[in-house]
C-alpha cells in the first residue's frame, strides 16, 4: 500500500512539473478538490511548498474573501449546495488567473456560478475570456459582471455538443473540468 501511495505521489509532481513546463496549459485541479488525494490541503501549503506556485501567496488573502461573499450569496441558488465549488478550488484558481493571466478559460460545471464568479473577477482586470459549459440553463443567470463571459448550454449528446463548440474556439490556455466526474466524460 506504501509503495501504490508513493508511486502514485511522484506521478502526480511529476505530472505537475509537466505542467508548468507547458505553461499550466489542461492542468488538472482535481489534486485540490475535497475529494482528491489531499497532497496538499490547502492552497496555501501548495504556494508555501511548491516553488513555482509560491507567486500566488500574494492573491490568497483576497480570494478567500471573494470566494466568502460569493458562497454566501450564490450557494443553493440555482443547484445544491453539494455542487458548490470547493473553497480551494476557487482560491486557487482566482489566484492562478491573476498571476499567470491566461486569455482564454474554459470551464465545464457551473451549478451555483461560485467558481465562475471566482474566475471572471480575475479575468476582469485584464479582459480574458470565459466559456462556461452546463446542462442547466438556469446556469445563465449566476454571472451579472460586465466581463467577457460566454455561457454555453449543452444539450442532449453533451460530449458531442462540447466538442463542436470548443472546436471553434483557438488558444485556450486553460480548462477547468468541474462538471461530471465519470471516467467516460
Amino acid at each position: 500500500m506504501i509503495n501504490l501511495v508513493a508511486r502514485i505521489y511522484k506521478r502526480i509532481i511529476r505530472d505537475i512539473k509537466r505542467i508548468i513546463n507547458l505553461r499550466f496549459k489542461g492542468v488538472n485541479l482535481f489534486i485540490l478538490g475535497s475529494y482528491g488525494l489531499e497532497i496538499f490541503k490547502d492552497v496555501d501549503t501548495l504556494s508555501s511548498k511548491v516553488k513555482d506556485f509560491s507567486c500566488l501567496a500574494p492573491h490568497i488573502p483576497q480570494a478567500r474573501a471573494l470566494y466568502d461573499s460569493y458562497s454566501d450569496s450564490l450557494s443553493g441558488q440555482v443547484a445544491p449546495a453539494k455542487f458548490d465549488s470547493a473553497e480551494e478550488l476557487a482560491v486557487f484558481l482566482y489566484s492562478f488567473i491573476v498571476e499567470f493571466k491566461p486569455r482564454v478559460v474554459i470551464e465545464t460545471g457551473v451549478a451555483n456560478g461560485i467558481s465562475t464568479n471566482m474566475i471572471m473577477r480575475a479575468l476582469e482586470q485584464y479582459n480574458g475570456v470565459l466559456h462556461s459549459f452546463d446542462i442547466n440553463p438556469k446556469c445563465e443567470s449566476v454571472y451579472n459582471g460586465s466581463g467577457n463571459w460566454h455561457f454555453h448550454l449543452l444539450l442532449k449528446n453533451y460530449a458531442r455538443n462540447l466538442e463542436l463548440i470548443t472546436r471553434d474556439l483557438k488558444n485556450v490556455d486553460l480548462w477547468i473540468h468541474d462538471s461530471d466526474h465519470s471516467y467516460s466524460w
